[in-house]
């Protein structure tokens, strides 16, 4: 059974030296928006049906696409981690497990043509590598003007990371393959206060699930359209 951490599971792990304080971690799965495009596996234009007719913010083509039965692909994952009252937390690595790894599919890539005020910690993680591995990078321009990522602030994150007593830090970690619709968990190894610990962080208490576009079509409409077909040009 899970620790409850804000809205999110975490499974208990056995934790080496005294019972620490553990860290809160708060973890948002990113499954593409209206302008970056969502990636839809095992689903054709027709079964997703007419677009919407309209809609009040980019969060509501989310959930428009997850009434029409369909699973999106999780491409970026928040974590913020904050360190409790009194007690820092050095967060020392990072690591990826794949739960299953089976071929890309068909499917769609639906989507509209088309700040935050703080720092948050970036990296990258390759699900076609193995080992898969949470490499350290900076967003590239077009993956932010083409919503891939939200238009934020972000630095290159370094491992081990200290989180300062009190404070909650953000981490931004995209994962992308051209090959696979994969599975993962992601594996948060810490140390507080002379203890050592790791922390499992799921999607809701499953794994993310993430799917490469290689092989799907990508749609877009206009307000009160049909869908508009066009080429992808970075399936990766």
């Amino acid at each position: 059974m899970g620790t409850v951490v804000g809205t999110k599971a975490i499974e208990k792990l056995p934790v080496v030296g005294k019972e620490p304080s553990k860290p809160k971690i708060a973890v948002r799965a990113y499954k593409g928006s209206a302008c970056g495009g969502i990636v839809v596996p095992n689903k054709t234009i027709t079964q997703l049906g007419t677009p919407p007719e309209q809609y009040e913010s980019d969060a509501d083509f989310p959930a428009w696409v997850a009434k029409k039965s369909a699973t999106p692909s999780v491409e970026l994952v928040d974590l913020t981690v904050q360190g409790n009252s009194g007690t820092a937390v050095v967060i020392d690595k990072i690591e990826v497990e794949i739960v299953k790894r089976r071929p890309a599919p068909s499917g769609v890539v639906v989507g509209l043509p088309c700040g935050e005020p703080f720092t948050i910690n970036f990296a990258r993680i390759n699900l076609d590598r193995q080992p898969v591995r949470v490499d350290p990078s900076l967003p590239k321009p077009e993956e932010m003007v083409n919503g891939v990522v939200p238009d934020r602030q972000y630095a290159k994150v370094k491992f081990p990371y200290q989180v300062t007593a009190g404070k909650a830090d953000q981490f931004a970690l995209l994962a992308t393959t051209s090959r696979c619709s994969c599975e993962w968990v992601l594996k948060v190894k810490w140390s507080s206060d002379g203890a050592v610990g790791e922390s499992i962080i799921k999607d809701n208490g499953k794994p993310f699930l993430t799917t490469s576009p290689a092989r799907m079509q990508r749609y877009t409409f206009y307000s009160g359209g049909s869908w508009e077909a066009f080429p992808i040009t970075n399936a990766g």
